[in-house]
């Protein structure tokens, strides 16, 4: 399922590589939850991912609600806040997707090969951008992290 995933996502075909993703995390929750008697850390994954494609398939509050999930499950992952400071900014809370992107500047993220929070919100805008989905507050935030030397 994962290849049809990517498949999809790449082909810009967003709402349904997210309908696929949302599948599979369902599929991994089950087997953990049956495992371990809880959801853990791939259903955390999964749920990042989630969030992700729903970001890239317009449904902000979606990503939001499964980066909270993930949280909760795993909150020492730091990497989970990217997704839901984007879904705060694509909802138009900004002030809190402002403190959010703010509050983690100049971290290491261990998720993300132990780049920098930076590198990886740098990197999520121009993936965010290239999709289509720009918005006014990206600029403010990648001046605020010094962003692409911004």
């Amino acid at each position: 399922m994962r290849h049809d995933i990517d498949q999809a996502f790449t082909a810009g075909q967003f709402t349904d590589a997210l309908r696929l993703q949302e599948l599979l995390t369902v599929d991994v929750e089950t087997v953990e939850t049956n495992s371990a008697g809880k959801p853990g850390e791939k259903t955390s994954s999964e749920l990042v991912s989630v969030a992700w494609y729903s970001l890239f398939a317009r449904q902000a509050d979606k990503a939001l609600s499964a980066a909270k999930r993930a949280l909760l499950i795993a909150p020492e992952r730091i990497s989970i806040e990217t997704n839901r400071a984007h879904a705060l900014m694509y909802l138009g809370r900004a002030a809190e997707a402002r403190a959010l992107y703010l509050v983690h500047k100049d971290k290491i993220v261990p998720e993300q090969k132990k780049k920098t929070w930076q590198q990886v919100i740098g990197e999520d805008f121009a993936a965010l951008r290239k999709a289509g989905h720009e918005h006014p507050q990206i600029a403010e935030i990648e001046a605020a992290l010094s962003v692409d030397g911004k």
